[in-house]
């Protein structure tokens, strides 16, 4: 009777599915995509990708693909930061609907697939995801009393969708012999953030109506 809430159960099992299939492929994806070979064998790798491989003093590229993953989580932590200080000024609703957007965009990006280029996008896809599990989780309790801390529990069990996407995202890696075409799950589980913050303020008045 709740439909905010009930959305946001599905919203968060999607994005979490997300969350997981960025962090266990970005290490393959960095790699597939910085790191190239041409008909006859021969390899290109991008400039700045060796340069920052030799910055960061790293034995192997694997070592210099976690590196960046390490700059994505700084942005992680910067975002979750700056994010709880916009809400001052933007709600939160609004501000979860526009990271979607972004988050989307990025991981179109990606799926592009350009050679050399996209993998500088994905570390920017941590700074935008990294306010959508708590604002998911409290815009989805707002107005529960008694209920909220079932609710709670449940909103924490939707996080079982970070189980799920793994191992789909790598099927359709190897089905399909490309890193990028997995990210459409990602994709999914952004769009899925956006649609909820922009329907919030509807549901919210359904909810209360219904209480």
């Amino acid at each position: 009777r709740q439909p905010h809430f009930v959305f946001g159960i599905v919203t968060q099992f999607l994005y979490i599915a997300a969350q997981v299939g960025v962090n266990a492929f970005a290490v393959n994806y960095i790699l597939e995509n910085a790191i190239t070979q041409d008909a006859s064998g021969a390899t290109t790798v991008t400039p700045l990708f060796a340069w920052y491989g030799s910055v960061t003093g790293a034995a192997n590229p694997k070592a210099t693909a976690a590196y960046v993953v390490t700059i994505a989580m700084v942005l992680y932590a910067i975002g979750r930061f700056t994010g709880a200080a916009i809400t001052r000024v933007v709600k939160a609703n609004l501000l979860l609907a526009l990271y979607g957007i972004i988050n989307s965009i990025i991981i179109l990006v990606v799926m592009t697939d350009i050679k050399h280029v996209s993998w500088l996008w994905l570390p920017f896809c941590w700074l935008f995801m990294s306010v959508m599990f708590p604002f998911i989780f409290a815009m989805s309790l707002r107005n529960l009393g008694e209920k909220t801390k079932i609710a709670a529990s449940m909103q924490i069990m939707s996080i079982v969708g970070g189980a799920i996407a793994p191992p789909l995202m790598g099927y359709l890696a190897d089905s399909y012999h490309s890193m990028a075409i997995c990210f459409i799950l990602p994709l999914i589980g952004f769009i899925a953030p956006t649609l909820y913050g922009l329907a919030y303020p509807r549901l919210l008045e359904r909810s209360a109506r219904a209480a």
